[in-house]
């Protein structure tokens, strides 16, 4: 991988967004204080499933690649978000910007420190490629980052291949911290010309919650990664006190998840899922992963 520092960037003052101070992604990043956060985490936060070894390098990074892939192909599509830009636009107007000739993904401090053992750029690269960390085939994570390197190219969800070397274009920057939090990344799309088409940072703040930076050039502003899980929140008529964390832990071993009751709070958090609970999906999805550790190998 390269080890070519970036030029550092002017660091400027951060500005969480208002409406989404209140996510579990802003409490993990320390955006609010425990006391002024509207709600306590809950075991359907913390109990997720996702590929290992870390939820803040490898399930965070995957994340913030498929959103990254997910924006890429809003900006290329015609009469998308990127159209109006001069130096990539295509010659037909509202054509769509023309496809990227590359992507580029840089990984700073703790990501770039210790990415390579905790799989973040394989992460990154499943992100890319669309896969989800919930769902994705134990062998696309062993073979995926040789197949592209070898094929010199990536097919990026949504917007089709794009010339990629793992190698060359994923760059591991321990020596800068970005402002906001220790585990940042950017992801970069290239047009011929050498100009931006999109550049987005990421920062992964641990359980797999990923904060964005969508403001301004110049003008940070960071909000929760629009996804349904991480912005969705309810009012609870009670604080849920966190020995009910260890309760609900003890009562999931003890009598199986599809007997664990869900207390009004929670219930008021989260709405009540298909089949009646929350925590069997976790559950099995875990029994599912120790059976094929166990029998495939």
């Amino acid at each position: 991988m390269a080890l070519t520092e970036a030029p550092a960037a002017q660091e400027t003052a951060l500005v969480s967004a208002a409406l989404d101070s209140a996510t579990p992604a802003a409490l993990l990043a320390g955006a609010i204080d425990v006391e002024q956060a509207p709600r306590p985490l809950s075991v359907f936060d913390l109990m997720r499933i996702g590929i290992g070894p870390s939820s803040s390098h490898t399930v965070g990074p995957m994340r913030a690649g498929r959103a990254f892939s997910r924006a890429l192909a809003e900006e290329v599509r015609p009469g998308g978000a990127g159209a109006s830009d001069v130096e990539c636009a295509s010659p037909a107007p509202g054509s769509g910007l023309p496809q990227p000739s590359r992507i580029t993904v840089e990984l700073y401090g703790s990501l770039g420190a210790t990415g390579r053992g905790h799989a973040t750029d394989r992460a990154a690269v499943m992100g890319l490629a669309g896969y989800e960390p919930e769902t994705v085939p134990a062998v696309v994570c062993e073979s995926l980052m040789e197949e592209v390197e070898a094929a010199g190219e990536l097919v990026v969800d949504g917007v089709g291949p794009i010339p990629f070397s793992p190698s060359v274009d994923i760059h591991f920057l321990p020596g800068r911290v970005l402002p906001y939090h220790v585990n940042g990344m950017t992801l970069t799309a290239y047009c011929a010309s050498g100009a931006e088409i999109l550049r987005r940072t990421y920062y992964s703040v641990g359980g797999g919650f990923v904060m964005e930076d969508v403001g301004a050039p110049g003008s940070p502003s960071i909000q929760a990664l629009a996804t349904a899980s991480a912005t969705q929140v309810h009012a609870t008529p009670r604080a849920l006190p966190l020995h009910h964390l260890g309760r609900a832990a003890c009562d999931l071993r003890a009598r199986g998840p599809e007997r664990v009751r869900r207390r009004p709070g929670q219930r008021a958090l989260r709405p009540q899922p298909r089949g009646g609970h929350g925590l069997p999906g976790p559950a099995a999805g875990h029994d599912a992963r120790l059976h094929r550790g166990r029998h495939e190998r």
